[in-house]
């Protein structure tokens, strides 16, 4: 069953996650947000705020379901739910297993069924162009290719609803297989063999799966079961070369390392090579900026 998960051939993984987002924009990228460094805190700004809270409650507006309950829910936190409830119903690390490798081959049917898509809308367009301007505007709207391609809309029961809800939970899911295999198994290897046979089973697999919540599982599986300060160091650079931000949790797991590698405030089992590290990793997710502000608000 191991094997058979994670035996499948690679495809090439991408070499940086800004480099494929950049491809999908014909524009320049941003100045102002390539000079915020990746591990200072989010804005702060109030009007900032209000604005994301109003396009969160826009979009549950528009892909929200009603509860028999009366509540209005996201589908992906429904989703998640029951996929949570399925995970803690297993009885054993092999049914584990067996959910695993249906979740990797639910998330390569989406990929197969958006890139036959993508390539279906992107033939009929071209159609369309030596035709005419006419029959160009008449394809470019989107009701008339779900008209136009049926059969890829509901190929294998994934509409484009049920992918992109499949997407948003996606990686919250990998985290969650991650912890349980570590914490609930005592398996860590199968922990970190989740991570690597996500990154390298499509760019879709990595740029939607290995995310924030992802990458401080790897990292605290990483420590906490290996005391790996270089993989540590490693993987945090990984998230800084790919766009991939620090959060809390990020800061939480390098705090850890700095408590409990010291021994609780000894530093005498610590040489100078790993010291530098440290002081790198507090560096990168901005401990050291992040301490001073609450030491000026004291």
């Amino acid at each position: 069953m191991y094997r058979s998960i994670f035996s499948q051939p690679p495809s090439q993984a991408p070499q940086t996650r800004r480099a494929h987002q950049s491809a999908e924009s014909t524009g320049k990228p941003d100045s102002t947000s390539a000079k915020t460094p990746l591990g200072s805190p989010s804005s702060t700004d109030p009007l900032d705020s209000f604005f994301k809270r109003a396009e969160k409650r826009n979009q549950l507006l528009k892909d929200g379901v009603l509860t028999p309950s009366g509540q209005l829910r996201s589908r992906s936190s429904l989703l998640l739910e029951e996929k949570v409830a399925e995970v803690e119903s297993c009885k054993n690390d092999l049914e584990l297993l067996k959910w695993a490798d249906g979740l990797f081959a639910t998330q390569r049917e989406v990929e197969s069924v958006t890139r036959t898509e993508m390539t279906s809308k992107h033939s009929i367009k071209r159609k369309g162009a030596k035709g005419g301007k006419g029959k160009e505007t008449t394809v470019q709207n989107p009701d008339s290719i779900q008209e136009l391609t049926p059969e890829l809309q509901q190929a294998n029961g994934l509409d484009s609803v049920a992918r992109s809800t499949h997407l948003r939970v996606y990686p919250h899911l990998l985290s969650l297989l991650m912890r349980t295999f570590r914490e609930r198994y005592a398996d860590p290897f199968i922990s970190l063999s989740l991570f690597h046979h996500a990154r390298r089973l499509s760019v879709f697999s990595y740029i939607y799966g290995c995310t924030t919540p992802a990458y401080n599982e790897l990292l605290d599986t990483l420590w906490t079961c290996f005391r790996d300060l270089e993989g540590f160091l490693k993987a945090l650079r990984e998230m800084e070369l790919n766009g991939v931000e620090f959060d809390e949790k990020t800061r939480t797991i390098v705090e850890k390392i700095t408590t409990e590698g010291a021994g609780g405030g000894s530093w005498s089992d610590w040489d100078g090579e790993e010291l530098v590290k440290l002081g790198k990793m507090r560096q990168m997710v901005g401990l050291d900026d992040v301490k001073k502000r609450f030491r000026r608000r004291e």
